[in-house]
């Protein structure tokens, strides 16, 4: 700032200290006022908001460090000196906490007068220099919080399948390797979820790819609604098949949520005249559900509700088939693990 414009407000109840540094300050182009106490001090700076304030501690009433208080907590300290008669350590650390820039000892003789422009100077560029730091910090926090944005919308966004908005297949199976070792972990059933639209090449062979397009999107809508916790998670597997992860889900629980599924999509109405089920889109839906253990894989339930699904299309369509794994994993008497579930087409 050009010593010119600097307006300095100099708080000192000596009136000859006073008058001496006003002269020697305004010697070299400052312009200074006077105050001959604290409490007039405060007025005229929130009254004409001095660039920079130079503050007698040992002034009666009010010191220099009740000054130096009040105007810190209301965020009205701009650059700023003190001065003492005496040196004080304890007053000398609580002034410099609250930045006042330097605390300058008043001799006899008068000899720090001489001193004062050159300090108000160093001030000054202090806080001009701790002024760029915080500008350059806040940018840099900016930018980094920008780029923190930026990677979340692209870890959402390599996380999403393109066409329908919900988890894509990476996701699908990172989810599935997670709660795989969970459950070896706990203990805790996990319940996958297979499901694809009945007979959807004579759908994009009658309507077209556009329209089996927005048909994928509409039940992607329906396959989206189907998580009923934060562990839950959707996904589309490939083409027009579509996913379900499920920790810790009995074979009931799961094959609940499954028919739910089955008959959301079914409700949408959606014309499908090769489709024998009232003309309309339907799915066919594969459940599973064990505990996982060691000595298998994620791919092993992933084939064991692939061959659930294949056999609900041999049903007929439009049907949901499951089948328990953990009660064989339990040596629960077997008729077969694979049932067709009880649900209407």
């Amino acid at each position: 700032m050009n010593s010119q414009r600097l307006r300095i407000l100099y708080m000192e109840d000596d009136a000859d200290t006073a008058r001496r540094v006003q002269e020697r300050l305004e010697s070299v182009g400052f312009s200074v006022d006077l105050a001959s106490n604290g409490e007039g001090g405060l007025i005229m700076h929130r009254v004409k908001s001095y660039d920079f304030l130079m503050i007698a501690q040992d002034m009666p009433v009010r010191t220099g460090l009740d000054v130096v208080w009040t105007l810190s907590a209301k965020g009205e300290l701009p650059p700023a000196v003190m001065l003492a008669s005496r040196g004080d350590a304890e007053v000398a650390v609580q002034a410099l906490k609250l930045k006042v820039g330097d605390y300058i000892l008043k001799d006899p003789q008068g000899l720090f007068i001489d001193l004062l422009p050159g300090c108000i100077h160093t001030v000054l560029e202090q806080r001009r220099a701790e002024l760029e730091k915080d500008a350059l910090l806040e940018a840099f926090q900016q930018a980094r919080q920008q780029l923190e944005e930026s990677h979340t919308a692209l870890v959402r966004l390599a996380a999403m399948d393109g066409l329908t908005g919900i988890a894509n297949r990476r996701l699908f199976d990172e989810v599935l390797e997670r709660e795989w070792v969970r459950g070896i972990e706990t203990g805790a059933p996990l319940s996958l979820v297979l499901t694809d639209v009945d007979n959807f090449k004579k759908y994009n062979d009658i309507y077209g790819h556009l329209a089996g397009d927005d048909c994928l999107k509409r039940v992607a809508q329906v396959v989206g609604r189907m998580p009923e916790r934060p562990t839950d998670i959707a996904a589309r597997y490939g083409g027009e098949e579509f996913a379900l992860v499920l920790p810790n889900r009995t074979e009931p629980e799961a094959a609940r949520i499954a028919d739910a599924m089955r008959r959301g999509v079914e409700s949408l109405g959606l014309q499908h005249k090769a489709n024998p089920h009232n003309g309309r889109v339907t799915i066919s839906v594969g459940v599973v559900t064990r505990i996982p253990t060691e000595d298998s894989t994620p791919a092993a339930l992933i084939e064991s509700a692939d061959t659930c699904l294949y056999r609900a299309k041999e049903a007929g369509r439009n049907w949901v088939v499951s089948a328990d794994l953990s009660k064989k994993q339990r040596r629960a008497p077997a008729s077969g693990p694979f049932r067709s579930a009880s649900y209407a087409r």
